[in-house]
């Protein structure tokens, strides 16, 4: 994976400068979807399945539930870590909704730099170092520069 270009928010149809919150809420879904030990290919099949079928906000994914989650991923053959992502994606979703009221955007406002920010995003499961680095890596340039 070092040697081929990592995927970008712009790859995948995510206007992350536009500062709206769907697209702020869908890069933080392929965070998570990239934050597996799984090929780019596959975690960016795997978001555009979960936006396809409407299982792309806090609402919708917790309405779709784990099972339907879980069959999403596997059919975008994100299969090793299906399970484990779909209970993640429940989780990062229920915590934007109760922490932040629903938008992600509150969370980034929240923070008064990227260091702020690095650490606020980690706090969501799944989401270590490197995933808060491709996290703000996008995120940054429209908020703190």
């Amino acid at each position: 994976m070092a040697d081929q270009a990592r995927v970008t928010a712009a790859d995948l149809g995510i206007d992350v400068a536009s500062r709206r919150e769907r697209a702020l809420f869908h890069w933080l879904i392929c965070v998570i979807l990239f934050s597996k030990p799984v090929q780019q290919e596959i975690a960016a099949a795997a978001f555009r399945a979960l936006k396809e079928n409407k299982a792309d906000t806090p609402e919708r994914i917790r309405d779709a539930g784990w099972q339907r989650l879980v069959k999403l991923l596997g059919d975008a053959h994100y299969k090793r870590y299906d399970e484990s992502t779909a209970s993640r994606l429940i989780a990062a979703s229920r915590k934007v909704e109760e922490e932040y009221g629903g938008k992600l955007r509150n969370l980034v406002t929240a923070c008064d730099d990227e260091a702020a920010l690095r650490k606020a995003i980690q706090e969501f499961k799944g989401i270590g170092p490197k995933g808060a680095e491709i996290f703000i890596g996008e995120v940054a340039p429209a908020y703190f520069r």
